[in-house]
């Protein structure tokens, strides 16, 4: 079994070789690494040429006002693996995630949802605020499942409504949604 990750990067070198770099140094070297971008950015292509890897690409899709959801939807198309996370340019994840997503996977799974940390945020509690920590969710997609949804740019957020394209195909097909506790990533 191995693992797509789609990265939609946009100009912030930086957060995309960090994000690559926790890819990169997972245990499980099943994978490859699909860096998106709707702004031909010369410097993104170099950071992914600089691996010398061909298990990471770079894809340049013209921008038509989608931001970054046209080039993962097309990303998701050419995805050569078995399952799919999707990784925003300021997140990593830890160097075991996908060794523990493959300790949760089991026959009929559609869809694995863990967390990613997002650190200390400010919670309103009445006229008093709370720290603590946030997290997010992210996703895994088993691959066949995923080439069939489509992410957009919809407010709240395109990502929650993919997810619950994901979620209904998985019900209507009779596919399991499972979700884990497990921080496996941190907000960059």
């Amino acid at each position: 079994m191995g693992f797509t990750v789609i990265i939609a990067a946009y100009k912030n070198i930086g957060m995309i070789k960090r994000a690559i770099e926790s890819v990169y140094n997972q245990e499980y070297r099943h994978f490859e690494i699909l860096v998106c971008s709707d702004g031909d950015d010369l410097n993104i292509r170099r950071v992914v040429d600089d691996y010398e890897d061909p298990r990471i690409k770079y894809h340049f899709v013209e921008f038509e006002g989608e931001c970054g959801y046209r080039s993962q939807n097309e990303m998701t198309q050419i995805a050569e693996n078995d399952l799919i996370i999707y990784l925003d340019q300021d997140n990593i994840i830890y160097k075991n995630c996908f060794f523990r997503v493959l300790e949760e996977w089991e026959e009929g799974l559609g869809l694995l949802i863990y967390r990613i940390n997002h650190g200390i945020g400010v919670i309103p509690k009445g006229e008093e605020i709370e720290h603590r920590d946030i997290d997010t969710l992210n996703g895994v997609v088993q691959t066949s499942i995923a080439k069939r949804c489509k992410m957009e740019n919809i407010k709240p957020s395109g990502d929650s409504r993919f997810y619950k394209q994901v979620e209904q195909i998985c019900k209507d097909e009779g596919y399991k949604v499972k979700f884990i506790k497990d921080i496996l990533g941190v907000h960059n």
